[in-house]
């Protein structure tokens, strides 16, 4: 009759608006009644008005139902470009939504869904000024949107979500049944969903199995009632269908296809064909359950869908196993599990978390910069009003000046002696740095059997350490720690290339493997790895045993050496290897309470047994950032579950090949289940919208920001400034500006001497343990060479270099930290571009009476000295000198990219070549 109706309406031709309308309600109207109707009613309302969006909805509806995806996409989409109207736009974001669900796209969905409720919520402002005709398209759009979110939920295992969102709208409403207090036309096709998705199963729950099915059979019998009653083909059928599911009835089944096919609805007819192959195979008929499966993926269009060829690439696993065709069963069963991965959405949840923790960052940024703007407002208030107030004496201003002058000159003091001394260190990284090639080539001379050669190279690198050694001078520094989490194993195989060594004094070293992460600085843990394990090879006697393990707990990794020899002794057990030991842990203790299980502790275990020396470091994380990131947004799952799962999949494919369906279908729902609980985000809703909100509140908080900003601006011109400018040729002022700029400066000289100071004291310590771990090594290979034990000098060689470069690597960090400050000076009648403290300490060095300097281009000067005295400065006898020369004409070169800078002596004059000053820096 309603249909009747409607057909009378379009009869009348009404013009313009009314006319459309009326072609968009008829359109409507066979929504589940005939799917070519209602394309045909949706055209013709689009020829007469090609700006309605609602015929682009019903056209895109349309289109879902052909499952022609991409076309129901690009319909969607003009409804933004056609109207601005809210109720339009809300009924396009449902249908995008039902479009992401049956594609199994989690995250637009909920862009949509979010979208969708921002419509909705503007509607229900103007709700009351709604006509007829729009309130009843409201109802169809809310009643829609309640039963999509509804259906999205069921089927990413969420099911109390889902039966709380069919519950959000009131189907009453749409209800055929009259009620006086009906305030709009029912839907008849919204109703029978709401039937239909009640009896389908999952909503109700209160009660025992029989009564629920009951109530479930019951709901589904109205549903078919009405929709007969009315003509709706497709509920006619979901009905059937819903029926057939609940009771393996195969005539239900077959009726249901055959109504499908006559809608025309691709999806629906392969689920039929589903549902179809469910009661075959309950009935034992497996060939012709196969038949229907089979039938079910004929068309190309279903893959569009993930979560239905699951479904059925699970009950092809089934069939294939009844028909004893294996093969054919796994690989349907590990189909099924591939499309389901493929489905989930760890990675889309990874990149989105990305931007959610970024913009969260922003806003915790502008909110601290926002309280930082306050506290700067409020500090200068209070020092403007102290600074009005202030008043000295210029005899007072006089003497204060002249203390913070003594003071800076005095600091600048400090700072020349701290630079003096960071290019010593400098210099000395160098020396060390360069004994590096000379450990490579005793690699390549023992490889080719040159042993001559190896001699040789010994005895230059003893010369260099030799120089080193007078050089260091060793001072208790602060240690720059570096933390992170590395695998323990890198560093027991580096001491697990030093066998040779303890094999030499006949100790047999062994070097348990670990899996343990530990959170440390890896250096300084290998420095006190090789300080135990070679103090335990020390005191270890011939035939003895050292082994090096470590154990984890649920805080900490234990590091332990132990051996067989008597221990170390009273007098050697606070030497410098254990003092640094300890101090390290100490370092440890004072930087986190994260390292408070940090300990170092050990001796002899029992008299004749040997010793046992151990520390302990907290467990380190790998790949923290991912995991925490993962966790945060509900899809990380515990090795307990995916254990689980695989034996419930494990089980379920052993059900499969002994025909045993009842277990068959206990273990996969299980699985599946399981699966659905790992993979489903639960607060990606909330995640859509705490990412909006976040945008919002960034937004205020930076409009807040530029206010005080723009608020202190004026402040400090009325309370400050402006009385500055009445004072500006008052000497009392000038004064007061010369006290605050030494105050400056001073400042700005301690920090740089701090700094200076720091990194000096750092390099002392890298030093320091660069001298002890590795000098022995050259005498070490040259024993080797002279007792004939050739064969383990490519092993002692290689642990020695691995061992140099990780020390020398700290040391070259720690070296680089603080650049050199070069500015345009004038030297000697030529401008350059150079350190002051440093140039005027190198032609002190050089004791330089007479400087000749010209240009040699644009971009250096060339200086020479008379060789008299330089000559003997540069000389090998004065080699500590020479090096420091050299480093800081060659800092000078890296510092303004001029590489050709250098310095040169002859009998004649000593020659050095300086970045030229030429107008740019």
């Amino acid at each position: 009759m309603a249909v009747l109706g409607l057909f009378l309406l379009s009869a009348c031709q009404p013009s313009g608006r009314q006319d459309v309308d009326a072609l968009n309600d008829l359109s409507y109207a066979y929504h589940y009644r005939n799917i070519d109707s209602t394309e045909h009613f949706a055209r013709q309302a689009l020829f007469r008005n090609g700006q309605s969006a609602e015929a682009s909805n019903n056209l895109a509806f349309v289109s879902i139902v052909r499952m022609n995806y991409a076309l129901a996409e690009r319909q969607l989409d003009s409804v933004y470009m056609l109207t601005a109207n809210q109720l339009e736009l809300f009924v396009a974001e449902v249908q995008q939504m039902r479009l992401c669900q049956r594609r199994s796209r989690n995250k637009e969905f909920h862009d949509h869904r979010e979208r969708a409720l921002s419509c909705k919520l503007r509607i229900n402002e103007e709700r009351d000024r709604l006509d007829a005709r729009s309130l009843h398209r409201l109802h169809y759009a809310e009643t829609e949107y309640a039963i999509v979110n509804s259906t999205y939920y069921y089927y990413v295992g969420l099911e109390q979500q889902s039966i709380e969102a069919l519950n959000e709208e009131d189907f009453s409403l749409v209800s055929p049944v009259r009620s006086k207090n009906r305030i709009a036309e029912p839907d008849t096709a919204q109703y029978l969903n709401y039937l239909y998705n009640v009896g389908a199963g999952g909503i109700l729950t209160e009660g025992s199995e029989e009564q629920i099915f009951r109530d479930e059979m019951q709901t589904l019998g109205r549903c078919l009632n009405v929709a007969q009653h009315g003509g709706f083909v497709y509920f006619e059928a979901q009905a059937r269908e819903a029926m057939a599911e609940h009771t393996a009835n195969l005539q239900w089944a077959e009726e249901a296809l055959r109504l499908f096919k006559a809608y025309g609805d691709v999806y629906q007819i392969a689920g039929a064909h589903r549902t179809l192959a469910s009661c075959y195979h309950a009935k034992g008929d497996d060939e012709t359950a196969l038949y229907h499966l089979q039938q079910a993926l004929s068309d190309s269009l279903i893959f569009q869908a993930p979560d239905l060829v699951a479904s059925i690439r699970e009950q092809l696993s089934v069939a294939y196993a009844a028909l004893d065709d294996r093969e054919q069963s796994a690989l349907n069963r590990q189909l099924y599990l591939d499309v389901q991965e493929e489905t989930r959405q760890d990675r889309e949840l990874e990149a989105r978390a990305g931007l959610l923790d970024e913009a969260v960052g922003q806003l915790n940024l502008m909110i601290l910069a926002v309280c930082v703007a306050i506290l700067l407002l409020l500090l200068l208030l209070w020092l403007f009003n102290h600074l009005n107030r202030q008043t000295k004496d210029s005899h007072e201003l006089d003497d204060v000046l002249e203390m913070k002058q003594e003071e800076l000159a005095a600091a600048r003091q400090r700072v020349e002696k701290s630079e003096r001394r960071y290019l010593e260190q400098r210099a000395k990284v160098s020396l060390a740095v360069s004994i590096l090639p000379l450990i490579d080539r005793i690699r390549h001379a023992i490889d080719r059997g040159e042993n001559h050669y190896v001699i040789e190279l010994t005895d230059s690198i003893n010369r260099q350490n030799d120089l080193l050694t007078q050089w260091i001078q060793l001072r208790q520094g602060e240690l720059t720690l570096r933390i992170e989490s590395f695998p323990l194993q890198q560093l027991f195989d580096i001491i697990g290339r030093s066998k040779a060594t303890f094999q030499m004094k006949g100790i047999q070293l062994d070097i348990l493997p670990t899996e343990a992460v530990v959170k440390a600085d890896r250096v300084l843990t290998l420095f006190m790895l090789n300080t135990l394990a070679d103090n335990a090879r020390k005191y270890t006697a011939q035939g003895g045993q050292v082994t090096v393990g470590a154990e984890e707990t649920d805080r900490y990794v234990e590091i332990s050496v132990s051996d067989t020899g008597g221990g170390v002794s009273e007098e050697h057990g606070h030497g410098f290897g254990l003092k640094n030991c300890r101090g390290i842990i100490e370092k440890y203790h004072k930087m986190s309470s994260i390292f408070s299980v940090c300990t170092l502790q050990g001796g002899p275990k029992e008299e004749g047994s040997g010793s046992r020396y151990f520390f302990r470091l907290p467990k380190g994380i790998v790949r923290l950032v991912v995991v925490l990131v993962m966790m945060a947004h509900g899809v990380v799952a515990g090795a307990s579950v995916q254990q689980t799962l695989r034996h419930y999949n494990d089980s379920a494919v052993a059900a499969l090949e002994r025909h045993d369906w009842t277990q068959y279908r206990y273990y996969n729902k299980v699985y599946t289940q399981l699966f659905k609980e790992m993979s489903a985000d639960a607060t990606l809703a909330d995640y859509c919208r705490t990412m909006q909100q976040s945008r919002q509140n960034k937004r205020i908080a930076v409009i807040v920001l530029l206010v005080l900003f723009g608020t202190i601006v004026p402040a400090y011109y009325v309370l400050y400034y402006r009385h500055r400018l009445y004072r500006r040729f008052n000497r009392e002022q000038e004064r007061q500006d010369a006290i605050e700029m030494a105050d400056d400066e001073l400042r700005r000289a301690e920090l740089e001497n701090n700094n200076l100071h720091v990194v000096n004291s750092v390099l002392d310590n890298c030093l320091s343990t660069l001298k002890h771990e590795t000098m022995y090594y050259p005498s070490r290979i040259r024993q080797l060479i002279d007792t004939g034990q050739h064969e383990q000098l490519a092993e002692v060689a290689g642990y020695y270099r691995d061992l140099y470069a990780i020390l020398i690597q700290q040391s070259m960090q720690q070296a680089e930290r603080i650049p050199l400050h070069v500015r345009p000076m004038e030297l000697y009648g030529q401008m350059v571009l150079g350190n002051e403290t440093l140039l005027r300490y190198l032609f002190e060095l050089l004791k330089a009476d007479e400087v000749k300097a010209a240009p040699k281009d644009d971009k250096y000067v060339v200086f020479t000295i008379d060789a008299k005295n330089a000559k003997d400065v540069l000389d090998a006898s004065d080699a500590i000198t020479r090096l420091l020369c050299r480093q800081i004409v060659r800092d000078h070169g890296e510092a303004t990219n001029r590489h050709a800078c250098g310095i040169s002596v002859d009998d004649q004059q000593v020659t050095i070549i300086l970045p030229r000053y030429n107008g740019k820096v």
